[in-house]
């Protein structure tokens, strides 16, 4: 499995890679994110349940963290984007590259 990993890696171009290096990382950011807005969300529900009312400062951050959902929803965006792409093009480069060896 290692060995085809190489190989698939090794066909790809500069930019080719380039994209596969930002859909992992953003691959590994997405459920990172996640967590800690639910981790929040919990925090906030507590901290408003506690106060039996929501201070301003919960207000304000509750709307910051909505503010880096949104961000983060167009992170997912661009991710799936760039994976589409990658995916679309990379499929004909290989096809195209493994018929061109036999």
């Amino acid at each position: 499995m290692i060995e085809m990993f190489k190989y698939l890696t090794g066909i790809l171009e500069g930019g080719e890679r380039k994209r596969c290096g930002i859909i992992a990382v953003f691959s590994l950011l997405s459920p990172i994110m996640d967590l800690f807005n639910f981790t929040v969300i919990i925090y906030i529900i507590n901290r408003a349940a506690q106060e039996k009312q929501a201070s301003p400062q919960i207000v304000l951050f509750t709307a910051i963290m909505g503010i880096i959902s949104i961000l983060k929803g167009f992170f997912d965006i661009y991710r799936c984007k760039i994976s589409n792409e990658f995916v679309y093009n990379g499929a004909q480069r290989l096809s195209m590259t493994v018929k061109g060896r036999s």
